[in-house]
C-alpha cells in the first residue's frame, strides 16, 4: 500500500486465489478504518486496473457493497497507466498537450532570437516530457518519433533552422534530442540506485556479475 495526501493505492502480485482474497481483505480493513475515524471513502472515484497482457474477466473487488469498476487505464499522479505498461495513452496525451503549449509561443513573442524562444520552450514545453520519466520512460521507436516531433516542429520555425535537417538543427542550436535527455535521466537514476543514494534496493532491479578470471 502507498498513500499520497488523501490518495491511497493498494497493489499486489496475484499468483493464487489467496492473493485475491488478501487484497479484498485489505480493502475491507481500509473501509473499517475510514468508518472508525469518520473519513468516508468516495467509492465512485475508486477503480481497479489489472496490469497484465492477459485478459482477466473474473476479477471483482468491492468496497462495502459497492463493486469497483475494472478500468483499462487510470490517471495516477499525473501519469496515465495502461494494463500493458506501454504508456501509449500517456504519450499521446503529453504530445497533444505539448503541441498546445508550443504553438502559441511563436505568436506571443515578438523576438525572433532563437535563444529567447528556446528558453520559453524549455520552461513551458520540454518539462512536460521530463515529468516522472523514470515511470513511463519511452523506448519504442514509434514513441520516440512521436515525442521528438514536438521539438522537431518547434525548431524548424526558428531563425536559421528552416531548411536544415533535425540533427543539423540540434547541432546549430547546441541542444540534445529529447531521447538523449531521457537516456541521461535513466543513467542518473541508475547511478543513484547502485550507489545507495535512493531508498531503493539495488538487488530488486539489477543482478551484478563479476568478470570471469582466466588462470595463466
Amino acid at each position: 500500500m502507498c498513500s499520497f495526501a488523501d490518495y491511497v493505492k493498494l497493489y499486489t502480485a496475484i499468483k493464487c486465489n489467496s492473493d485475491l482474497n488478501n487484497l479484498q481483505n485489505s480493502l475491507d480493513r481500509i473501509l473499517d478504518w475510514s468508518n472508525e475515524y469518520q473519513l468516508p471513502i468516495s467509492v465512485r472515484k475508486c477503480s481497479c486496473i489489472v496490469l497484465s497482457n492477459i485478459s482477466v474477466d473474473n476479477v471483482q473487488y468491492s468496497i462495502g457493497k459497492q463493486p469497483l469498476n475494472i478500468v483499462r487505464k487510470v490517471y495516477d499522479l499525473g501519469v496515465i497507466i495502461d494494463p500493458a505498461l506501454k504508456f501509449n495513452s500517456h504519450i499521446s496525451y503529453i504530445v497533444a498537450k505539448a503541441n498546445t503549449h508550443a504553438s502559441p509561443i511563436h505568436k506571443c513573442f515578438l523576438s525572433h532570437n532563437p535563444n529567447v524562444m528556446l528558453r520559453v520552450f524549455k520552461v513551458y514545453v520540454r518539462l512536460l516530457f521530463e515529468y516522472a520519466t523514470s515511470v513511463w520512460s519511452w523506448y519504442f521507436n514509434y514513441a520516440i518519433d512521436k515525442i521528438e516531433s514536438v521539438q522537431r516542429k518547434f525548431k524548424e520555425r526558428l531563425k536559421g533552422c528552416k531548411y536544415n535537417h533535425y540533427p543539423a538543427r540540434l547541432s546549430f542550436l547546441n541542444l540534445p534530442s529529447l531521447e538523449r535527455r531521457q537516456l541521461t535521466a535513466d543513467l542518473i537514476l541508475t547511478y543513484k540506485i547502485i550507489f545507495g543514494l535512493l531508498d531503493i534496493t539495488m538487488e530488486d532491479y539489477f543482478n551484478c556479475s563479476l568478470p570471469k578470471m582466466t588462470a595463466l
